[in-house]
Parts: structure tokens; sequence; C-alpha cells
């Protein structure tokens, strides 16, 4: 992913007036995108990523003080997951910065670190090469120091491994039983499925609410796991109105027969359909009102996960949104 990084960095045309990368203050190359009246930027630590035009002087505003690493980050994050570049507008930075995967604790920035090393690393007890002025921004950090402060803590603490003297590093078993603490033990197919977020609608809103569902599911609380399946439930319905139609009922009715060809099998996902929709009105999933009822055993949350993650796996593989 490095090497895909600095090719694009170098076949940029430097012949533009946006040169310093707003968040971080690196240089960049970007090219100008009339379709959001700004730029595509490519940026040596935050990588690939869009501005408006009118946003670019917002890194100057007081209330935005001290907060671009955790915008740095947050883009940082987006593409080693592989989504699709984040557009910054006036009207998404503090939704951004509100972001469930911003770190509020030094227990979690150490943990997404160690999490990244390992997936840096071609096999497990190999070292990885670490570029900390360069890597910094996964860590949701202000600077290389700061980085270098949470990788030799998790030395310090047997989860990371250094090789000598230069920037290799490696998780250590025991930093491999402290991520598995962290990371429940799903059911084969779909770990496999979460490990590796494939779906892709080329809507950003629906893809990154699967991606916050797919990671907050991950976790061993199970509080934050029905966060996760609340996610869930709000992409489920915008994944509904992907195709035409008057309405949401006749777009949803369009996706399903653009995805399902025959109509007995079709009958059975419509009847899906329905059923995951009337568990969402009548639960504490997507209302809060105090007739609804209220979804509290991990036991439930589970459950629905899989059922409604199935299917919107099943019907974005059969529209040609998997990649």
């Amino acid at each position: 992913m490095e090497e895909e990084f600095e090719k694009l960095f170098a076949e940029y045309d430097p012949d533009n007036s946006l040169s310093s990368c707003p968040l971080c203050k690196s240089q960049i190359q970007a090219e100008y995108n009339s379709r959001i009246d700004g730029y595509d930027v490519v940026c040596p630590l935050c990588k690939k990523y869009e501005i408006n035009g009118s946003t670019i002087g917002f890194s100057e505003r007081p209330e935005y003080s001290g907060k671009l690493h955790i915008l740095s980050g947050v883009i940082r994050e987006a593409n080693e997951s592989g989504l699709d570049k984040i557009e910054v507008h006036n009207g998404n930075i503090d939704e951004l910065l509100n972001s469930s995967c911003v770190p509020v604790s030094r227990q979690e920035r150490m943990d997404i670190v160690l999490h990244w090393v390992e997936k840096r690393q071609s096999n497990f007890g190999v070292f990885a090469n670490i570029v900390p002025r360069k890597d910094y921004p996964i860590g949701y950090v202000r600077d290389e120091n700061e980085f270098r402060f949470y990788l030799h803590a998790l030395v310090e603490k047997g989860l990371l491994e250094q090789n000598r003297n230069n920037d290799q590093y490696k998780v250590t078993f025991e930093g491999r039983n402290h991520i598995d603490e962290i990371n429940r033990q799903l059911p084969g197919v779909l770990k496999d499925m979460l490990d590796k977020p494939t779906l892709r609608s080329n809507d950003k809103e629906l893809d990154e609410l699967l991606l916050d569902a797919q990671k907050k599911f991950k976790n061993s609380d199970w509080k934050i796991r029905k966060d996760g399946l609340d996610k869930l439930w709000k992409a489920f319905e915008r994944l509904k109105t992907l195709e035409g139609g008057k309405d949401k009922a006749e777009q949803a009715n369009n996706l399903i027969k653009k995805a399902i060809e025959e109509q007995e099998f079709r009958d059975f996902i419509e009847m899906e359909f329905h059923w995951l929709t009337d568990i969402g009105n009548n639960t504490n999933i997507r209302h809060s009102e105090t007739n609804k009822f209220i979804i509290e055993k991990k036991e439930y949350v589970d459950h629905l996960f899989y059922r409604m993650f199935s299917l919107i796996h099943l019907i974005m593989k059969l529209t040609d949104r998997v990649v």
C-alpha cells in the first residue's frame, strides 16, 4: 500500500494552487476537482482525501485548534481500511472529529497502534518496517515523538518487540493475546467478512456506516456491539434507496429484483426485508419511545447483527457492490 501512495504522490502535476496539507501541513500533490469545486489530495502522511475549496482555510479557525491531528487520523485510518476517499467539507468536519473510530484514551491509542503494526507484518513473527515521521497519523497523535512514545510503551509492556536500533517492530506472543482479548472470537465465515471489509456501494454515507458497524461489532463490550447494530440498521435503511423508484418501497423492490432473478427466492428475501424492517420499527434499534421493545441481551444483539449483516452482504454481492 505504501508503494501505491508513493506512486500516486509522484504522478500528480505539482503545478497547483494547494501545496500543503490543511491537516498536517506536509507538502502535498493536489489536483483540481470540479465536482466538489475543490481538490483531490495525496498527502504522504494523511494519504488520499478530497477537500472542498471553501473549506481549505478551516484549520485556522479557533474551534479546531489542537484537533487537526484527529482529522488526519480519521482520514489515514479510512485509507488503511480501503474506504473510498473521504471528502472534507464544512458540513462534516465536526462529524469526522466525533467519529466513533476516534480514540478517547491513551490505552485506545496504544491498541490502535498495536493492531496497525500487526497488519503491517507480512506474517506473524516477521518484523514490519515503520516510518514514524510518515506513519504517526494512524495513532491519532500530534507528531512523530508522540507516536514513538506509544511504540516504546508497547515495547515496555512486552506487546511489541523492536529490532535492535531501527524502526522495525513486530507483535509479540503477549501482544497477540492482548489483541485476542480486545477482539471477540466470531464465527469463521462472519469473522472473514468483518476482518476484510469489501462492501463498496459508492455511497460514502452507506460505506462509512457499514465500516463503523463492523468495527463496533468486533468489540467485546456488548453495549458497543449494540451501537454497531444501530449503525447496521441505518445502513440497511440507506441501502434500500440505492436503486431508482418513486418512493422507498419501490426503490427497495427494485433493489431486490436486481439482486435476485428467481421469483421463489425473491419472495423469501422480500419477507426478510419486511421482517427486519418491522424489528427496526418496533424495538429500540431505531427508536427510543417508551412503548418500544428494549433489546438488552447480548444474545439478541448478536443474532440480529448476524441476520442483518448476512442479508446486506448478499444483496450487495449480487448487485456488484463487493470488491
